[in-house]
């Protein structure tokens, strides 16, 4: 009778163990794809990173959400069977152009996907990365010089003309 015990206490480890080495390897699953979703290079990341680093870009992703939908394009000009996102693609691709958003330190916030057609880098890994980094060195100064010239009472236009290539950029502080 004591055996008989004994092999039911067993097998319900053995039903336990495998529950939790099934929901372990769900969980690691799960991890490796976020990983991949969101990973910037190809290095390794561990588990804490890899969610941390989630939580960032869903809060990054539900700030730029928040302030677009404040800014929506509400003008009459803007055909009604397109959204924001489509209208805005639409014209940054017409005037072959590209938008980023930048803090004043120059951290990219933003990078529209016409960036990677009129400058090779991929919109998703330019994020979060200084600007300075992209940019060529002749160029970092000016740029940073621009950036930190930027008073957050004003939005402003500057036109830039150097070394026979010309820089236009709207700036808004937000």
């Amino acid at each position: 009778m004591d055996d008989d015990g004994d092999d039911k206490d067993d097998s319900k480890r053995r039903t336990r163990n495998l529950s939790e080495k099934k929901r372990r390897d769900q969980f690691n699953l799960l991890v490796n794809e976020l990983s991949a979703m969101i990973s910037t290079n190809n290095r390794k990341m561990d588990k804490s990173t890899v969610l941390k680093s989630t939580i960032s870009f869903l809060k990054n992703h539900n700030d730029i959400t928040v302030r677009s939908r404040a800014h929506d394009v509400t003008e009459d000009w803007k055909p009604p069977f397109l959204s924001n996102e489509e209208f805005s693609y639409l014209v940054l691709e017409a005037l072959e152009g590209f938008l980023l958003v930048l803090s004043a330190n120059g951290r990219v916030h933003y990078a529209s996907e016409s960036v990677a057609a009129l400058l090779g880098h991929n919109p998703s890994d330019m994020m979060n990365q200084s600007i300075f980094e992209l940019a060529h060195e002749e160029d970092r100064p000016r740029l940073y010089a621009l950036l930190q010239s930027v008073d957050p009472a004003r939005v402003g236009h500057v036109k830039v003309d150097q070394h026979g290539r010309k820089w236009s950029m709207h700036r808004k502080a937000v």
